[in-house]
């Protein structure tokens, strides 16, 4: 892949700039395979048999283009998945340190109005 030949670093990019390398890198298969599935059709409505070797060899190309595309699918959702959680971790990060941050702030101000409230009586001094 050009991306590994140029030293490219793929982790640097964003999950939706990922998903699509993910078809980027798998075009040239894609293509092919249509390519051999619009031939196929083709020699079916031009009724041209083609010959055994070339039937399995189209049909084995068709089906691999095929492979290769549920392929870069369940990647892509792979990305989109861990993408997801690691907002969902964030987000739980940050929401727990709201509560941690309030929690703190609560009990310093329940400290000091019972230091404020033992001073007014003079239990404190």
């Amino acid at each position: 892949c050009i991306f590994n030949l140029t030293k490219f670093d793929c982790h640097k990019l964003e999950p939706e700039e990922k998903q699509k390398i993910e078809v980027i890198q798998q075009y040239p298969n894609f293509k092919q395979g249509e390519i051999w599935r619009d031939i196929k059709i083709e020699l079916s409505t031009s009724n041209i048999q083609a010959t055994t070797d070339d039937s399995n060899w189209m049909d084995t190309s068709i089906e691999e283009a095929a492979e290769l595309t549920i392929d870069a699918i369940e990647k892509q959702v792979q990305i989109y998945k861990r993408s997801k959680k690691q907002k969902e971790d964030e987000l739980d990060a940050f929401y727990n340190d709201i509560r941690l941050k309030f929690n703190i702030s609560q009990n310093q101000t329940g400290v000091m109005s019972k230091t404020t409230s033992q001073v007014g009586t003079g239990i404190g001094i």
